[in-house]
């Protein structure tokens, strides 16, 4: 959806304020963000997530997916973002992909991480995804890179996943196709706090696409430390620095984004709306509807597998009104983030957004003068 600046603000505000309102009412409106997480399996062994411990490595089957699509509680999906594990893992994942294309009508985006270990295999992968994937629809892949090739290979637990992640990198960039972003993923971690201006320059030197996480502690990465915060203050302030000093002038089009990171790390909450449970909703390997991947199964709004109805009736059922009621005081709620549906927040709750290029006007400036230089 190409939409001018002057359709584009109006239509983002009338949004943020029916999203308000139903927020306020905890009603949930049709999602337009949908998080799936395909597999728990995963090739690497990373030290800020303990996914690839689970005992139980649920996954539903291609036929299964198929019927799921066919919800009507996606009518109005426009963002796809798959997870994982590591999702290259599947064979069947273009089968997905491609099953997503077919049943979502307003489909419009698909993104997915990769630890890009297996360069053979996500090459070919992208490249037959993008050969029947529908023109009027985007692929983002993200690789994740966490720091120079100590750093990296030790907080992924892989002897040279560096490597093998910038290989990845190298040949999905010579996949010139009009509808496909490629990036990196980096987080920030206590293990490369002292080395980010350095990490800065390694990335920048491999693609001018890089979007950069706060850690997050939850049960979904099976990382959950009680007792400790996620970042010590030595930490907090190398970030602070960071983001104020390198990324925000680097790239003045996230400034929004980093500035609710630099409120997060002072003010120890999120400072900026969450769409899960209203707007935005997740799908686990097991069929489970969430309004989030952070959250338990107490969270759970049905199961596609066992449902009476639809997930559509479970969404909007009274249940669904008293889960929503929970999000408020939830620990995970309260002290996320997460920039999963970021894309989405902005088009579906311009207010923050706006209010923040209001105060801030010479980001706008910055931002148009990079793109003409460009």
């Amino acid at each position: 959806m190409n939409l001018s600046p002057l359709k584009f603000v109006p239509l983002g505000m009338l949004k943020g304020i029916l999203f308000r309102i139903r927020r306020t009412l905890v009603r949930g409106d049709h999602p337009t963000f949908l998080l799936l997480n395909v597999t728990d399996r995963c090739n690497c062994r990373c030290t800020m997530c303990q996914i690839w411990r689970k005992a139980e490595k649920s996954e539903m089957t291609l036929e299964e997916y198929e019927r799921l699509f066919q919800d009507p509680i996606w009518r109005r999906v426009r963002i796809l973002s798959l997870t994982g594990g590591e999702p290259f893992l599947r064979k069947d994942l273009k089968d997905i992909i491609l099953s997503a294309a077919k049943h979502l009508p307003r489909l419009e985006r698909i993104s997915l991480p990769t630890n890009g270990l297996l360069t053979s295999a996500i090459l070919e992968t992208t490249r037959n995804i993008l050969a029947e994937l529908p023109s009027h629809i985007f692929l983002k892949i993200g690789i994740s890179l966490d720091g120079p090739r100590e750093i990296h290979d030790r907080m992924r637990g892989v002897p040279g996943a560096f490597e093998k992640a910038v290989e990845t990198l190298r040949q999905l960039q010579k996949l010139h196709d009009p509808r496909f972003e490629l990036g990196l993923l980096s987080l920030f971690t206590e293990e490369n706090a002292d080395l980010l201006p350095e990490c800065h320059q390694i990335f920048t030197s491999l693609t001018n696409q890089v979007t950069w996480t706060l850690a997050t502690e939850s049960e979904f990465f099976q990382n959950v430390q009680k007792g400790r915060s996620s970042y010590s203050d030595k930490t907090k302030e190398k970030i602070l620095s960071f983001l104020d000093h390198i990324l925000i002038p680097f790239s003045p089009e996230k400034a929004y984004l980093y500035s609710k990171y630099k409120d997060h790390l002072l003010k120890k909450r999120r400072t900026y709306p969450c769409l899960a449970g209203y707007r935005s909703a997740y799908v686990d390997t097991r069929g489970n509807l969430l309004p989030c991947h952070y959250l338990n199964d107490s969270f759970s709004l049905g199961n596609f597998q066992s449902a009476k109805e639809s997930l559509e009736a479970a969404w909007f059922s009274k249940d669904a009104l008293l889960i929503r009621s929970r999000l408020v005081s939830n620990v995970y709620c309260t002290n996320c983030s997460n920039n999963c549906d970021f894309r989405n927040l902005v088009q579906e709750d311009f207010w923050n957004f706006f209010w923040y290029l209001v105060t801030h006007p010479v980001i706008p400036i910055k931002v148009l003068f990079k793109r003409r230089k460009k």
